[in-house]
């Protein structure tokens, strides 16, 4: 089949990711978020992780501006905090907070409280590639939890299956 924008995206919601919030602050220094699943280790010497953001979102500027963000790796239990990030700014006044979204700072950045892990990264350089910007951040500080992952699928969040060990 031909290549197209459509069938693109049908081809890579056949890839399970996890589920993410990127942080970042605003011009009021306000703690936003977005709820992303394009992250990724990019290397181990030094520590490296890499965001994409497209031009649409809100994030991008922020990220620009402070040169920093913070990825939280979602806990399954943390859907409603996935759903209430992936809403524009001015939606999101509309709804109420979820209950479970408690933020809490580690170093520059804030994370989401009781995340599966928790990325503090300083900004050392971006890609224009094609509609998104590629974020490379220095990883400042980490911090880990417990639990089972929140998993994006085909446009939806399955309950990941783990076997009981033998």
């Amino acid at each position: 089949m031909p290549a197209d924008k459509d069938f693109f995206r049908k081809a890579w919601g056949k890839f399970a990711t996890g589920v993410s919030v990127i942080t970042a602050f605003d011009d009021k220094h306000e703690v936003q978020g977005m709820t992303a699943n394009g992250v990724m280790s990019v290397s181990l010497e030094p520590l490296l992780n890499m965001v994409s953001i497209g031009f649409h979102a809100n994030h991008l500027k922020l990220i620009q501006k402070a040169g920093s963000y913070g990825i939280s790796i979602l806990r399954e239990d943390q859907f409603d905090i996935a759903f209430y990030y992936s809403r524009k700014p001015e939606d999101r006044g509309k709804m109420a907070k979820p209950g479970n979204l408690h933020l809490k700072q580690v170093g520059t950045n804030y994370k989401v409280e009781h995340a599966l892990a928790y990325f503090d990264c300083k900004v050392v350089s971006s890609h224009l590639e094609g509609d998104h910007i590629l974020f490379i951040g220095a990883v400042e500080q980490i911090e880990i939890g417990d639990g089972v992952p929140l998993m994006f699928y085909e446009g939806k969040y399955p309950k990941l299956s783990i076997p009981a060990s033998a």
